[in-house]
């Protein structure tokens, strides 16, 4: 006597289980228990959070030809003005941050700013949205810094500025 597996079956438990978002146990802890003092043999037990916060799923978009996960390339662009037409491709050593100060902004180039932030955040920490005050850019010696021909997008308080 043979036993056919039906994939319809199986199918099925799949999507019920994608349905209803089953988790791996997560195992919080694990304990030895050892059964006498001088013997070597133990028992292990674990102990599992099986009531946690679940972040919802990250969503994927997809190609609607071949259902391939569709990647993406972010690429900035030289413009001038407001026009759409893009004259050619911007180098990472092209793109300068700025921050305004006054009527003047503060041109600053990523791997400055990056040193900075990594000065007045360490390392692990959380990166709170006042973490960069003014107090800090008005210490550091402005010359070289400065810019006066430069094409602002973006915020006006921290833009990216392209010159």
């Amino acid at each position: 006597m043979s036993y056919i597996i039906d994939s319809s079956d199986r199918l099925e438990d799949l999507l019920t289980r994608i349905r209803s978002r089953e988790k791996s146990q997560r195992c919080v802890a694990r304990f030895k228990i050892h059964l006498a003092p001088g013997q070597s043999f133990a028992i292990g037990a674990a102990s599992y959070c099986l009531v946690r916060r679940e972040p919802p799923p990250s969503s994927t978009f997809i190609n609607a030809k071949d259902n391939q996960p569709l990647r993406s390339r972010r690429q900035w662009m030289k413009t001038r003005g407001d026009s759409v037409n893009a004259d050619e491709a911007l180098l990472p050593h092209d793109i300068v941050r700025g921050l305004r100060f006054g009527d003047r902004y503060l041109c600053f180039e990523p791997d400055e700013l990056q040193a900075a932030m990594q000065q007045i955040v360490p390392v692990g920490e959380p990166l709170r949205s006042n973490a960069f005050p003014l107090e800090f850019v008005c210490n550091k010696p402005t010359s070289g810094f400065v810019c006066d021909s430069f094409e602002i997008v973006g915020n006006p308080m921290f833009a990216t500025v392209f010159m």
